[in-house]
C-alpha cells in the first residue's frame, strides 16, 4: 500500500491497483498468522480514524 485517501487505497504489485474500501475486504499476512479486515471499518479519512472509538 502507497497511498490512502477517505475512500480508496492505492496498493502497487505487477500494477498500482487503486481499491475502494467499501467493497473490498483486505489480508494481510504477517510471519505469525493472516489478518482480514472488512474495507467499510476503513472509510474515512486516516487522521480521523484515530479518534474513532472501535467496538470490540
Amino acid at each position: 500500500m502507497v497511498d490512502e485517501t477517505r475512500n480508496t487505497l492505492v496498493i502497487v504489485g505487477e500494477k498500482v491497483w487503486v481499491v475502494p474500501k467499501d467493497v473490498a475486504v483486505f489480508e494481510v499476512e504477517t510471519p505469525d498468522c493472516m489478518v482480514r479486515i472488512n474495507g467499510k471499518e476503513l472509510i474515512g479519512r486516516p487522521e480521523m480514524r484515530l479518534k474513532k472509538r472501535w467496538r470490540k
